[in-house]
């Protein structure tokens, strides 16, 4: 393992070969698997992409474990992005791989399809642990100030009701970003480690972009995990892996039904009541709908 390699790079988007076509990404990906161990797990993972950089020289073993519960790793150019961990002695942990969202910029998803069918030889045992997938928007098509009005309306307004969702009202915030003189309003639906949440951010202002590399870039992103009864995450990652589903379908699935911005109405305690989808809202998802075709994931 080498353990003198530097990161090319500071980890933020290269502006000059950002793609500005709207698309459907995975951002983050965790797997668990069971009856294999870390270095066969690794050799298979590099062996299975296409990137010339994914190399098992190119991973530092680490006596720590990067992601928690773990007490040893190997990670892509010791950093986070790529990390292969795992506990020795210990079978039960398994082994985790995780691919954080800048890890996912060198990897394709026949990657992750060919590295599941080579695993296959050593064990078919494995879950998903944590699916991110990301709606990237260059051209506006996220009806950003009115879902960070309705929200805010949502946390102020303790008569009407403007946003129906599962998500508990204290787990909902509004925050802002600011660079270069200028600020946007971001949205968080659910928690860190929620089952199931989603955040619309101004990815252009996170990233520190100025306007001459990109004119607009905000994502909306749903985060899903598997933790206690929940497989959120699990059953989406086999639908897609199994070709019931594709990256797009899964995304939609998932923002059109943990959220509904609706006409407001009175808050009625027993809970008897007629939602009804705002404007604003249906039109987004029928834009979604009607152009998935155009959305890409890589």
């Amino acid at each position: 393992m080498n353990k003198n390699i530097n990161l090319v790079g500071n980890g933020v988007a290269d502006a000059k070969t950002l793609k500005t076509n709207n698309r459907v990404n995975i951002d983050w990906l965790s797997l668990n698997f069971k009856g294999v161990d870390a270095y066969t797990l690794l050799e298979v993972f590099c062996n299975s992409t296409v990137h010339e950089d994914i190399s098992i020289t190119n991973f530092v073993y680490n006596e720590r474990g990067i992601v928690t519960g773990y007490t040893e790793s190997y990670s892509y150019l010791d950093t986070p992005y790529l990390v292969v961990s795992f506990c020795t002695g210990r079978d039960e942990m398994g082994v985790n791989i995780q691919i954080t969202g800048q890890g996912c910029k060198l990897i394709y998803i026949d990657d992750i399809k060919r590295f599941l069918t080579n695993m296959s030889q050593y064990t078919t045992d494995y879950k998903c642990n944590r699916l991110d997938i990301a709606y990237d928007d260059f051209e506006k098509i996220i009806p950003v100030d009115e879902i960070v009005e309705y929200t805010q309306k949502e946390l102020s307004d303790s008569q009407n009701q403007y946003v129906f969702t599962r998500i508990k009202r204290d787990m909902i915030t509004v925050y802002q970003n600011h660079f270069d003189g200028k600020s946007s309003y971001n949205v968080l639906y659910g928690k860190h480690r929620s089952a199931r949440s989603f955040r619309l951010y101004d990815k252009k202002l996170e990233q520190k972009i100025k306007d001459d590399e990109c004119k607009y870039w905000y994502r909306l992103e749903i985060e899903l995990r598997s933790k206690g009864k929940s497989t959120n995450a699990d059953d989406a990652f086999h639908q897609f892996i199994s070709g019931q589903k594709n990256i797009f379908e899964l995304f939609y699935d998932n923002i059109s039904t943990i959220v509904t911005f609706v006409i407001p109405f009175r808050r009625i305690s027993n809970g008897s009541f007629y939602v009804k989808p705002v404007d604003f809202w249906k039109t987004f998802l029928d834009v979604l709908f009607t152009s998935h075709n155009t959305y890409y994931a890589k």
